[in-house]
This record gives C-alpha cells, sequence and structure tokens, in this order.
C-alpha cells in the first residue's frame, strides 16, 4: 500500500459534531440604490436625494455580545446612495460550541452618518444573512436585498456581499 495515501485515509474529519470552530470570512462591497436620507438646500430640508451610508456589522444568534472582534463598521461614503467599499473585510473566529447552524447570522446595518452633534445616526435598513447558508465552504457573492429595522419601516436597495464560512475540525487517527 502507498503510504502517504494510507495517512490520507487516516486522518479523516470524524463528523459535523467534530467541529471546533469556525472562521467567517466577508467583505462588504457595494450597495445599490439605498434609500436617500438626506435633503437639498441650506438647510437640507428640501427633496431627500442622498445619503451618507455607512455599515455596522455584527454576529448574532450566539454568546456573543461580550465578544468586540465579533463586530465592526465600514468607512462613511458621503453624498452617495451607491456606495462602494474597498477596504470594508472582515474575519471572525468562532470558538468551539459557539458555531450554531441554525441560529447563528451575519447582520449587516446601514446607517446614514449625521454631523450634527443632537442628531442620531439614521438607520437605513439592514441585512441579514444566516451562516448555514455558507456552510459549502465557497464562497458566495451576490447582492441582498435591504429589509426594514427598528427606526426605518421603509427601505429601498441591496449590498453586495462576498462571505464564506470555513471550520476548523477535530481529526481521529481511527
Amino acid at each position: 500500500k502507498d503510504p502517504i495515501n494510507a495517512v490520507h485515509t487516516i486522518l479523516m474529519p470524524i463528523s459535523d459534531d467534530d467541529v471546533i470552530g469556525a472562521e467567517l470570512d466577508f467583505s462588504i462591497l457595494a450597495g445599490h440604490n439605498l434609500i436617500p436620507m438626506d435633503g437639498t438646500g441650506l438647510f437640507k430640508m428640501g427633496k431627500l436625494s442622498t445619503s451618507d451610508p455607512y455599515v455596522t456589522v455584527q454576529l448574532g444568534g450566539g454568546p456573543f455580545k461580550n465578544r468586540d472582534d465579533l463586530k465592526g463598521k465600514t468607512e462613511v461614503r458621503p453624498k452617495t446612495l451607491n456606495p462602494e467599499w474597498s477596504n470594508a473585510s472582515f474575519k471572525f473566529h468562532l470558538k468551539q460550541g459557539e458555531y450554531k447552524p441554525d441560529h447563528n447570522v451575519l447582520i449587516l446595518k446601514i446607517f446614514d452618518r449625521d454631523r450634527g452633534m443632537l442628531d442620531a445616526d439614521d438607520p437605513m435598513g439592514k441585512v441579514r444573512i444566516p451562516l448555514r447558508l455558507l456552510q459549502s465552504g465557497q464562497a458566495v457573492e451576490k447582492w441582498y436585498t435591504v429589509e426594514p429595522c427598528e427606526g426605518c419601516a421603509k427601505t429601498t436597495g441591496e449590498l453586495r456581499v462576498r462571505a464564506s464560512l470555513s471550520f476548523r475540525r477535530a481529526l481521529s487517527l481511527r
């Protein structure tokens, strides 16, 4: 028997229960036709025609509240409804027991930045990507429809996201 092939048949993942961690790699690439939140004119009281969008990212569906390493934010893209990001890549590491395929979801919330001291940034919608849709191990790049969120019942547009999920598995020497 070929000793190299013998090693490959011996070192095999045990089962789906042998996942000891996961790594989520994703990039926010662009937005298209996002909802306008800023008006025109001197006091921006005219027709709504543009926004200053940015995206916050977090992982939901698990015990992640105190995990700042599972959160992030893109840069603001001023005065556009069709933003592009070239440096909005993130990598989240999930520890053993944290990956729950039926519960984990990547949450991307879109905001319009407001510059006034008393103005809070306006929500523009959200995108939710269940991690179970990324289990193939292949990078998935697609446009996701922006959905309503708290503080923003009316939304438009899409976000283009590239994401992949890979697993760290325990190996057996059977």
